[in-house]
């Protein structure tokens, strides 16, 4: 069994794909009225209440647009990144769980 390479890229479609989806889904250019946050601020946030006091928005409304978001992701763009595996993983490998470009 192979430890899980600390400082290679992202592994999972969750990480590589999905995350930078929802963000453009949650947002949008041209709605600058509800601005969710950037992962610097979730980082250097104290919780989870923090950051939705600071997105001026409650949980309830923070869920519903991020399943929103989630109806909007292309299946199609889902299907191609989780058949991207496999080839991320020998990147990864030939890399020595170093960094790798796609």
């Amino acid at each position: 069994m192979t430890k899980w390479p600390a400082k290679s890229q992202d592994l999972t479609p969750l990480d590589y794909f999905l995350w930078e989806e929802l963000k453009k889904a949650m947002n949008p250019v041209e709605n600058k009225s509800t601005k969710y946050f950037t992962s610097d601020e979730i980082a250097n946030s104290e919780d989870e209440s923090t950051l939705l006091r600071s997105a001026n928005v409650d949980k309830i409304t923070f869920r519903n647009d991020l399943c929103q978001a989630c109806e909007k992701i292309d299946p199609k763009l889902l299907k191609n990144a989780v058949e991207e595996l496999p080839t991320r993983w020998d990147k990864c490998i030939e890399a020595n769980g170093g960094r790798f470009s796609m």
